[in-house]
């Protein structure tokens, strides 16, 4: 289980996170912009049905599962172990001073340079870009709404988890796509496309590894019951790799 007296340190710690704490401490004034911006891509660009329903399918259910499966968190909240300001689930499984490089590095590749190519690219590329773009405005809003001591751990890690699932399908469609694209256009607009492959090629490399190393591999079995679902000590090298520690001989150099 997630000890957060080690892995978080004291409550001022966390402090600098500030991309973070502006969601929990306000999220109706971080979420409202956001919910803009995402109805804008619905109206301006050519949104799957199928993205819009899930968008709307998925909140409800974390919603009812949060509710009639966990209570709003209740047993938490009565034991104390939900404090009044809900933590950064990240910071279960990871540093501040990495998680901070982390979602900054997520930020920029997977949503500032989308954004920029919504805005300044080609047609063709923004089109592209907006399903990806859609679905993670969509995961932000829910991890800004779902930050609180109502809802249960699960729910907040089925977030992350459901969207980044959902999305890997409309990053590979976004790299297909540049590339078909790119093979056909013209030596005047190539540099663009090309630039538009690169970034949809980036995101997929991104949020794969995100999704099949870091949210199941590091995140999710932080919250595994020890006695129950015992596992493996690991370190990871450079914040990115899991290596396994030989327990035996860690044993042996302790004694």
């Amino acid at each position: 289980m997630c000890d957060k007296s080690s892995t978080t340190g004291d409550e001022n710690a966390a402090e600098p996170l500030l991309f973070v704490r502006l969601a929990s401490r306000f999220p109706i004034i971080t979420v409202l912009p956001l919910i803009g911006t995402a109805s804008s891509l619905v109206v301006r660009h050519s949104i799957a049905r199928a993205d819009i329903v899930f968008a709307m399918l998925f909140p409800a259910y974390l919603f009812a599962a949060n509710a009639f499966r966990f209570q709003w968190n209740l047993p938490a909240r009565l034991s104390g172990r939900a404090s009044s300001k809900s933590e950064p689930l990240l910071l279960c499984c990871i540093d501040l001073d990495s998680i901070q490089v982390y979602v900054a590095a997520f930020a920029i590749v997977g949503l500032l340079l989308p954004g920029a190519v919504m805005i300044v690219g080609p047609a063709a590329l923004a089109e592209l870009a907006a399903p990806h773009l859609f679905i993670l405005l969509c995961q932000i809003i829910m991890e800004c709404l779902t930050d609180s001591p109502l809802y249960h751990i699960m729910v907040r890690l089925f977030v992350f988890v459901g969207y980044s699932t959902y999305r890997i399908w409309k990053l590979v469609h976004w790299v297909e796509s540049s590339w078909d694209l790119l093979l056909t256009t013209t030596e005047e607009s190539r540099v663009w496309y090309l630039a538009g492959f690169g970034l949809a090629s980036i995101n997929l490399l991104m949020f794969s590894y995100n999704l099949f190393v870091f949210l199941l591999l590091r995140l999710a079995p932080c919250f595994l019951d020890p006695t129950e679902c015992p596992s493996p000590h690991v370190t990871w090298k450079g914040e990115l790799v899991p290596v396994l520690i030989d327990n035996e001989a860690s044993k042996e150099k302790e004694n």
